[in-house]
């Protein structure tokens, strides 16, 4: 039901923040899973994360919650819209450790 490069744009914009935030020479985790009928990838960075009050925002065209990298704060909106107009989700949460967790539930067809 999505267009087609849908998924791998929303992954993209993940991986490209994960390791624009991520200090130099830190790994990004990436892990991927069928669950429940979804098809489940996260992408955890070990960068400064997203503070909660700005989790919402995030997501919002052109926010962006620091102006120390470059960017024009669309990568999250166009990731969480490709995953809304798919049926999948988007979630981002504080890492343990430091980073940022995000993670999408993108429905699994077949």
């Amino acid at each position: 039901m999505a267009a087609p490069g849908a998924f791998e744009e929303a992954l993209f914009n993940l991986l490209d923040n994960a390791v624009k935030f991520s200090p130099p020479g830190e790994a990004v985790e990436v892990s991927a899973r069928r669950e429940d009928g979804s098809f489940v990838v996260r992408v955890s960075d070990h960068g400064p994360g997203i503070a909660t009050e700005q989790r919402a925002r995030v997501v919002e065209p052109f926010y962006r919650a620091t102006r120390t990298k470059t960017g024009y704060g669309l990568g999250l909106a166009i990731s969480s819209r490709l995953c809304t107009s798919a049926g999948a989700t988007l979630n981002l949460e504080r890492r343990r450790g430091g980073g940022t967790l995000a993670e999408i539930r993108w429905p699994a067809g077949g």
